[in-house]
């Protein structure tokens, strides 16, 4: 029993209300409290393997969050924390409350979840929806958590942590002159952080040019932003991954010092010259 666990050990509340102790959860109790899952809703598997995984690297931490059982022992939340100890071999603290009434299941995960942009916002980075799909991209053109769902608020922040230039660079270009809003506000500023890792001039007269039809001349990026004006307003525009694809094109032309010569609706992997640091596999993200 760690020490968080020994500190309280001992059940508290009233008699015949619900009880609340924190435990130690071995992967031996854990399957044991699994065997009292009846009637919960259907198990996903990739959600307890995101969990195992923050709990191998120690990212896994105590919040107060509990793993519940009625007044008929039944298991009414927790499942996919008490999986996850399984798959991960590894012990967790967390609360454990038994004594609820067997109703009380109707009320249980009606509040919206803190979502990433919400833990951004905590740490006082503006533009947070923007910023946390931002980094989304990164983490997986990174190749980390391939096999991954979701990335779990820890590990963003530590993620953020990581590369923290990316909030300064995502700031320069969502703002003048730089605020090509032909592209979305995500995806520039992924794509604004690893162009400027390969050339940060280039990157920055790059976005101008994107941004301003009056800016120093960047033939390729001059000519996605008279393609992208022209697909804005039409009334089945290309899909947002199609010109993504075309902002890697131009770019990547841009670099090797070649021309672009069409932004086809239906581009072939073919059609790009590649830069070593924009690989075609990003467009995957």
């Amino acid at each position: 029993m760690t020490q968080l666990a020994a500190v309280t050990a001992k059940e508290t509340g009233p008699k015949g209300a619900p009880t609340f102790k924190i435990e130690t959860i071995t992967p031996k109790l854990a399957a044991k409290y699994l065997e009292a899952n009846k009637g919960n809703r259907p198990l996903t598997r990739a959600t307890a393997r995101n969990y195992a995984e923050e709990i191998r690297l120690g990212q896994w931490l105590f919040n107060g969050e509990a793993i519940k059982f009625d007044s008929n022992g039944v298991l009414v939340d927790g499942q996919h924390r008490l999986l996850a100890v399984t798959l991960a071999d590894r012990s967790i603290d967390t609360l454990v409350i038994r004594g609820l009434d067997p109703e009380a299941f109707k009320t249980l995960d009606t509040g919206r979840q803190r979502s990433m942009g919400d833990v951004l916002a905590l740490r006082g980075i503006l533009y947070p929806a923007s910023m946390s799909s931002a980094y989304r991209f990164l983490y997986r053109w990174l190749g980390r958590g391939k096999k991954k769902t979701r990335i779990s608020n820890t590990q963003l922040l530590e993620f953020v942590d990581e590369f923290p230039e990316m909030i300064e660079l995502g700031y320069e270009c969502l703002r003048k002159p730089l605020d090509a809003d032909l592209v979305e506000p995500a995806r520039r500023i992924f794509f604004y952080f690893m162009a400027s890792r390969v050339d940060t001039k280039v990157a920055r007269e790059f976005m101008q040019c994107l941004a301003r039809p009056n800016a120093p001349l960047v033939p390729n990026a001059r000519k996605l932003r008279d393609r992208l004006q022209v697909t804005s307003e039409e009334a089945f525009p290309p899909a947002a991954g199609v010109k993504w694809l075309w902002l890697l094109q131009a770019w990547n032309a841009t670099v090797a010092g070649k021309p672009v010569d069409r932004f086809s609706r239906f581009p072939d992997a073919v059609d790009f010259e590649r830069h070593p640091l924009l690989k075609m596999r990003a467009v995957r993200t």
